[in-house]
């Protein structure tokens, strides 16, 4: 048998208690998971919920012993008990509604009427419930008394009571006037002996003072480290500068040395042109000196002679100017070491 309880926080001790119950189920939700309780209810049929609401007087008398926001709770009780009241709307004859402490009370009772689980129930499940000291009783008078101002919160209650099991609800208890006025009294007297009053007194100077010294010296370190910040933000800076500058001269050099190498790769396209036409000259340079050399060495070059040496003669005495004979030039160096560089 599967039992669900959705309810606050506070109930964690009493589920695990209720988790040892041999042959039961248990699963526990907050009031946050609404729709995560209403699809595993819908999903076994024969699972029974348990909604478990917290009472707000109880909820604001620990607020008030805390020093909470009473306004910021009663907000806070409001928006949690609204999903309980449409889980039951949604699950009628398979929820119970009831209250954290009659939940405390009535735990076993729950467990054997509701769950119809009536074997293995715990001892522990048998004890009832914790009755707060008189501070608390104290605390408990003054959230009553602010409630009762408050009709929003005073309806939603009688709602939840209303949708309550009688089987499983306590009459109201009688308020214990007792308690309180022994509480009243021990405060009165704390208030009205001197000697307490300035133990309390030194105390708070003494608390205030400590706090002051604690205060400057926090306000002390944290300037420091704000100081100590400061300058490491400052070196950073510098760093960055620095790195600024280094990555500007990388990539002046990557420039330079792109233009380097755009400039070798010209004067070797330029190298390799006259290469070629140096070997084009070599070629017709060499081509000319065999054909001069192979008309020099013919036989009509020889007979034709003595018509030359006159013709150069006639030309002598026309002119009046020297005339040579017709002869091969000296064959530079160059071109005999680049014929044989061929």
């Amino acid at each position: 048998m599967k039992m669900i309880i959705c309810g606050p926080d506070s109930l964690r001790d009493q589920v695990t208690k209720v988790q040892k119950v041999k042959g039961l189920e248990v699963e526990a939700y907050s009031p946050q998971e609404v729709t995560l309780v209403q699809k595993t209810m819908d999903r076994d049929q024969s699972a029974k919920l348990v909604l478990v609401y917290e009472e707000p007087a109880s909820l604001l008398a620990l607020g008030i012993e805390q020093n909470q926001d009473l306004s910021t709770l009663e907000k806070d009780w409001l928006v949690q008990v609204q999903p309980i009241k449409n889980l039951f709307r949604a699950n009628r004859g398979r929820v119970l509604v009831l209250s954290n402490k009659s939940f405390n009370v009535h735990m076993s009772k729950v467990i054997s009427d509701f769950m119809g689980s009536k074997s293995d129930i715990p001892e522990e499940l048998l004890v009832p419930y914790e009755v707060q000291s008189s501070e608390y009783s104290f605390y408990l008078l003054i959230a009553e008394r602010y409630l009762a101002q408050n009709n929003q919160v005073q309806t939603t209650l009688l709602e939840l009571e209303a949708l309550s099991d009688p089987r499983f609800v306590d009459e109201a208890e009688e308020f214990d006037v007792t308690r309180v006025v022994d509480s009243l009294k021990r405060l009165q007297q704390k208030a009205a002996n001197p000697e307490e009053l300035i133990r309390l007194k030194n105390q708070l100077q003494n608390n205030q003072s400590e706090l002051k010294k604690a205060q400057e010296g926090w306000n002390s370190e944290k300037k420091n480290l704000e100081n100590q910040i400061k300058e490491v933000q400052e070196e950073n800076d510098e760093i960055i500068l620095e790195l600024h500058k280094v990555q500007e001269m990388f990539e002046e050099e990557l420039i330079s040395q792109k233009d380097f190498e755009d400039r070798f790769t010209q004067l070797e396209q330029e190298s390799s042109r006259d290469k070629n036409r140096i070997r084009e000259l070599v070629a017709y340079s060499l081509g000319l000196e065999k054909i001069i050399k192979k008309q020099l060495a013919s036989k009509t070059w020889k007979i034709m002679a003595p018509i030359r040496i006159v013709g150069r003669f006639v030309k002598r005495i026309i002119r009046r100017k020297p005339v040579y004979r017709t002869r091969l030039p000296h064959r530079p160096w160059v071109l005999t070491e680049l014929e044989n560089n061929r």
